[in-house]
């Protein structure tokens, strides 16, 4: 039903609508925005395009689209929009935890599936890019299933479709309709390029390292269509020379994150419960936690890893992994903070106050639901 309304929403569209589109700025988020933005500009154009560090649509959002009043108000992967009190609104999320105002509302029917893959399953059963325009944005697509490690039965088949047409993501080891995920090294080579996340690629467009605006990355994946000369263009140099300092910057994080956990000692920056198996990690880095948190949950997949980073002066910003977890991460960090998330990744934001008081209730809870 929502469905059908959707693309009738999309199809109904006009040239003289002004469109806000708002999306979670992680890999997922990004090439959603982008998908949308490559949909929509064949017959509009997008007058604001903004990213939110959370999961929460704020009051910011609230007040802006109030007093500027879009036509239409898009918001993707992005699970709380409670707080969205205006008209007009299509919400493209996969978030198990999303809570959502009233509007259209897309969510995974079964399953659990990257926000763009969803996106990118609405196009096709649009008329408004034809066959063409679509092959071209499969790739792309692509990387934002790799940045956000969900993986359905119907989305393995198309990264072995992408991994053929294409000749990239050859790290990507796909047996028996199931991807491989044992090696941080798998995430290494998706490109003819060596990042340490090539698939991640879309979240240099929030780098801390970066000089331009954040609509440079979104320029380049939308204007280059073969992703072996991504890096060709003078935009994508540039993005090639912020990667090699970022990635200079994470491998110098990580790093540090070992030594911490192998000396086990208490620091400003590092603690850990063994019998919980938690670490919380406030490393002295501009970096964002998704730059580094996965590659130290897949080396300690039994432990709740927290990565913790300054969203501004009063708020911090919670990153939390673990791939063997038997609680529902995204559901504990709503209970607890502003966040959501997925039962093994999650995250949120905290007032400074409240940070000390955060990881007490956290490991209460913990201890909670494993005696019960």
């Amino acid at each position: 039903m929502n469905e059908q309304k959707l693309i009738k929403y999309l199809e109904n569209i006009k040239k003289s609508d002004k469109i806000y589109i708002y999306y979670h700025n992680d890999g997922d988020g990004v090439i959603s925005a982008l998908a949308m933005i490559k949909l929509l500009t064949k017959y509009s154009s997008i007058e604001n395009i903004n990213s939110s560090p959370t999961l929460k649509a704020d009051s910011k959002v609230n007040q802006e689209v109030s007093k500027n009043k879009p036509d239409k108000l898009i918001f993707l992967d992005i699970s709380d929009t409670t707080g969205i009190t205006y008209k007009n609104i299509l919400q493209i999320d996969h978030h198990p935890s999303g809570k959502y105002t009233k509007g259209i509302t897309i969510t995974p029917e079964k399953g659990n599936v990257a926000c763009c893959y969803l996106i990118y399953d609405i196009i096709k059963k649009t008329t408004i890019l034809d066959n063409k325009e679509i092959d071209e944005i499969k790739w792309i697509i692509g990387l934002g299933l790799l940045s956000d490690l969900l993986f359905t039965e119907e989305s393995i088949k198309f990264l072995e479709e992408i991994k053929k047409e294409y000749k990239i993501f050859s790290d990507v080891v796909i047996k028996d309709g199931k991807i491989s995920r044992q090696k941080i090294s798998f995430w290494r080579r998706f490109l003819p390029i060596n990042p340490y996340k090539s698939s991640y690629l879309v979240r240099y467009i929030n780098s801390p390292f970066e000089t331009e605006k954040e609509s440079l990355m979104l320029s380049i994946l939308l204007n280059c269509q073969d992703p072996k000369k991504i890096y060709e263009s003078k935009d994508g140099k540039l993005i090639k020379k912020m990667y090699d300092k970022r990635e200079h910057e994470i491998k110098r994080v990580c790093k540090n994150f070992e030594r911490n956990f192998k000396n086990k000692k208490k620091s400003q920056e590092f603690e850990m419960n063994d019998e919980l198996k938690i670490a919380f990690y406030f490393p002295d880095t501009v970096l964002t936690t998704n730059s580094y948190i996965n590659a130290l949950s897949f080396s300690h997949s039994e432990w709740y890893i927290f990565c913790f980073s300054n969203l501004n002066e009063k708020e911090i910003r919670i990153s939390v992994r673990n791939q063997e977890s038997k609680v529902d991460l995204g559901k504990l960090l709503n209970s607890l903070v502003k966040g959501g998330g997925h039962p093994n990744a999650a995250g949120g934001v905290v007032s400074k106050d409240n940070f000390d008081k955060f990881k007490v209730d956290f490991l209460n809870s913990l201890k909670d639901k494993a005696n019960n």
